[in-house]
């Protein structure tokens, strides 16, 4: 009886022991999906429907320590490009991507500081803020200075690299250092896990920000060695360079600006340059108020990037509207300008998170 009364004694241990490993191991870890359908139309014969699948997960190891997945998936109808455009009036449209890894590495975390070694890409990182993801124009987050100037691990591409983070209150610093071209794939060159200084050259970046009172100043500056080119985003600008021969040194710099006015409207302001790059953008200037509330919100935003050989002039109205906490609609009108090109094209995005 009393070997028994052990018995179930024991197993209630165990049990209880599954339950709490169990319960301590959901709490240890994070998984969030994000789902985007969009219908673009260029007002006259064209159409396209982009769909785009994100997943981010992260699970605690030990203390300090924890791993972290990213993937996306792409999917759009239309093979072309609507109109002849630069710098990319959706920041979701790609290539069709079946699966591709956005961020996959090992990171310890220790207070104010913070490192994160493996795949990663830049967007995350130091330019992506929730009034700049407010935008569909994808240069309203990422400078065309960099993004159209190198072939870097810019959305939807990623390279191997090393993110340090410092943070003390309001302040935070980003610096990091990746391989100097970016890739989706996962076999031969186009591999995201390819570490290639000597062919693919070395990419760094930094930036200090500043954040308070829903104000926030962001400056940095980076370098890039290796080969570059005039439009790393080769499927949307028919119009693109061809890389260069040889490798180079590149150094560019941004100032970016969000600064409340009154409690529910907010102006923005940008300014990057490139100053040496001899095939692609040198010159970028961009701005915007937005006025949030609960369930909506409303923004302008303009800008100008100045090409060696060419110009762009891109306009933005967006509306968005808040479902509920995981449901949002969108509907966006662009107007852009370049020497190729005079076109408006409208959109409406759906999101869903889980």
């Amino acid at each position: 009886m009393r070997t028994v009364y052990r018995k179930y004694i024991c197993h209630r241990l165990l049990a209880g022991l599954a339950v709490s490993c169990c319960g301590l191991a959901a709490k240890s870890q994070e998984l969030n999906l994000a789902y985007f359908s969009e219908w673009q139309t260029d007002f006259k014969r064209r159409a396209n429907w982009i769909n785009m699948l994100q997943m981010e997960g992260s699970l605690n190891i030990s203390p300090g320590w924890s791993a972290s997945l990213g993937t996306i998936s792409v999917c759009k109808t239309y093979g072309g490009n609507m109109i002849s455009d630069m710098l990319a009036y959706s920041n979701i449209e790609e290539e069709n991507i079946a699966v591709a890894i956005d961020r996959l590495g090992v990171g310890l975390d220790k207070g104010k500081w913070s490192v994160f070694a493996g795949v990663g890409n830049v967007n995350g990182a130091f330019f992506m803020t929730p009034l700049t993801s407010l935008f569909t124009n994808s240069s309203c987050g990422i400078f065309p200075t960099i993004s159209c100037n190198f072939s870097i691990a810019n959305f939807p591409d990623a390279s191997m690299g090393i993110e340090v983070q410092y943070k003390n209150n309001s302040v935070t610093a980003n610096s990091a250092v990746y391989n100097g071209k970016g890739y989706h794939g996962f076999v031969g060159k186009d591999c995201v896990f390819r570490i290639s200084p000597s062919s693919d050259g070395i990419f760094n970046i930094n930036a200090v920000n500043y954040s308070k009172y829903g104000n926030n100043y962001n400056m940095g500056m980076g370098v890039h060695h290796g080969y570059s080119n005039g439009d790393e985003v080769g499927t949307q600008n028919p119009m693109q360079t061809e890389i260069t021969e040889n490798k180079t040194t590149e150094i560019f710099y941004w100032i970016y600006v969000e600064q409340k006015i009154i409690p529910d409207v907010c102006v923005i302001a940008q300014f990057s340059q490139c100053p040496g790059i001899q095939a692609g953008c040198r010159n970028f200037y961009g701005g915007g108020v937005a006025y949030t509330a609960k369930k909506f919100d409303v923004a302008l935003y303009s800008c100008y990037a100045d090409f060696i050989d060419n110009y762009e002039w891109a306009n933005e109205l967006t509306f968005r509207y808040v479902l509920s906490s995981r449901i949002y609609l969108q509907s966006s009108l662009h107007y852009i300008k370049n020497l190729a090109a005079e076109a408006v094209v409208g959109l409406f995005r759906m999101c869903v998170t889980i």
